[in-house]
């Protein structure tokens, strides 16, 4: 090949517009060329000695499969099942309660009456940002 044929071709592939055959053609320039090659080519025959030596010295990878095996499922099956039964457990907590006045209560409307309350005696106004603060150093 001539060099204005390899120069189309580098300019070709540099815009990404080669087909196959035309990258091996590159490929199998730049290998049997040696060094009598412009000095601004040298790069590409780095390039394309090393996409030619990756190509022939590995097999490409093969994706690695698990095959699920009636044990895997099985084991999935009861992680799936152990996960359940802690959220579901989780949920179901009574031991939740308050001391109001001495008393204990468990009824979850009434504390959530007192939480209410709670917050709103400690919460800021907007005319004051610190008001909350200030209500607590005027009790003591």
């Amino acid at each position: 090949m001539t060099q204005k044929e390899i120069e189309a071709l580098l300019d070709k592939y540099m815009d990404g517009d080669t087909s196959a055959n035309e990258e091996q053609t590159l490929r199998s320039y730049f290998a049997s060329c040696g060094n009598d090659i412009p000095e601004e080519w040298c790069i590409y025959k780095a390039l394309f000695g090393y996409v030619a030596e990756e190509r022939d010295g590995t097999e490409p990878r093969k994706a690695k499969l698990h095959k699920l095996t009636l044990k895997r499922f099985m084991e999935m099956a009861a992680c799936i099942a152990l996960l359940v039964t802690i959220c579901l457990s989780l949920g179901k907590d009574d031991n939740n309660y308050m001391i109001a006045d001495g008393i204990r209560t468990t009824d979850k409307t009434a504390i959530e009456n007192e939480i209410d309350k709670a917050l709103t005696l400690v919460s800021a106004d907007n005319e004051l940002a610190f008001s909350a603060l200030q209500m607590l150093n005027d009790e003591e």
